[in-house]
């Protein structure tokens, strides 16, 4: 992923987008050095964990120029002090900056049903989107389903053999 930040196609999809205020950091290390570059002035990145096990790392200089935010949040500590109330209207929160545009992540989508497909996508190395699964989906095989019980319904009512 920190090699994508530099070419040509990532600085692409950031021209077509507003400045980005907000980072998520579940990794540390230098990739956060790296985000901190592309970030707008007074943006703030939230760190939730370490997979790296490497220190965040951003230039002194960076910092202070873009007065950037740093802050650790930890969710399993957020979800024992808040009420599943709290929780809640902290998804519908959410939800409604993501419905307004005012958050943007990059996804793809897969049906349910295509869930071994989308497995496979999710596992892929540097992916540059999230794979989420849509879990309201047309049951495109519902008319196979209902030829696959007439068939069994013809067989068990046919002659016995």
């Amino acid at each position: 992923m920190d090699s994508y930040l530099n070419t040509p196609e990532f600085q692409e999809i950031l021209s077509e987008i507003p400045g980005i205020k907000l980072a998520l950091n579940s990794v540390g290390g230098k990739i956060v050095s790296d985000i901190s570059r592309i970030l707008s002035p007074n943006a703030t990145i939230v760190t939730y964990g370490g997979l790296s096990k490497h220190n965040i790392n951003i230039s002194p200089d960076l910092f202070a120029y873009k007065q950037l935010s740093l802050k650790g949040f930890w969710m399993l500590d957020w979800n024992r002090t808040h009420t599943l109330a709290e929780r809640k209207a902290m998804i519908d929160e959410v939800t409604d900056l993501i419905m307004k545009r005012k958050l943007i992540f990059f996804f793809e989508a897969h049906d349910f049903d295509d869930f071994n497909y989308a497995l496979e996508k999710s596992m892929e190395p540097y992916r540059l989107r999230k794979v989420i699964l849509n879990m309201d989906y047309p049951d495109r095989l519902k008319e196979h389903d209902q030829k696959s019980e007439k068939l069994i319904s013809d067989i068990f009512s046919g002659p016995a053999y």
